[in-house]
């Protein structure tokens, strides 16, 4: 089957679409299941655990080397070449206690969040999460 550039072109182009509908699709769904499937409910934070990893800086290259304390990401990051850059990642352990509201009662979940960076982060402070609606053990990041 011989087909010229036009019906290519025209090929692609719907094929793309159809890709780009896709995906749409599936950021307006992941955002609607969001919004009526969690709740925003504050978050008291009872205890926190940071501890860094090496990452590539370079997008599409992968490399992670372990957990470390943070204190000694100076060092750390001599393991950078120029050819190849290392970031210090930081990931923040919390343990939450927050009030369901699918039962009321306090439920205690841990929670990461990575290269989080504004915000208080010490025990006793408070700060904002997303709670199921329907599983009491369930929350997610606003």
């Amino acid at each position: 089957m011989d087909f010229d550039l036009h019906t290519m072109t025209v090929a692609r182009l719907a094929l793309g679409a159809v890709v780009g509908i896709g995906v749409a699709g599936a950021l307006a769904r992941e955002a609607w299941e969001k919004h009526t499937a969690f709740t925003p409910v504050e978050a008291r934070i009872l205890a926190v655990s940071d501890t860094c990893s090496l990452a590539a800086a370079k997008p599409g290259s992968f490399v992670h080397k372990g957990g470390f304390d943070c204190a000694r990401s100076d060092e750390a990051m001599k393991a950078s070449r120029p050819d190849f850059p290392l970031r210090v990642r930081h990931d923040l352990q919390l343990r939450l206690a927050y009030v369901s509201p699918v039962d009321g009662r306090v439920h205690v979940a841990d929670h990461l969040r990575e290269d989080w960076r504004g915000g208080a982060k010490a025990p006793g402070h408070t700060i904002s999460i997303l709670a199921s609606r329907t599983d009491t053990d369930r929350i997610e990041a606003p």
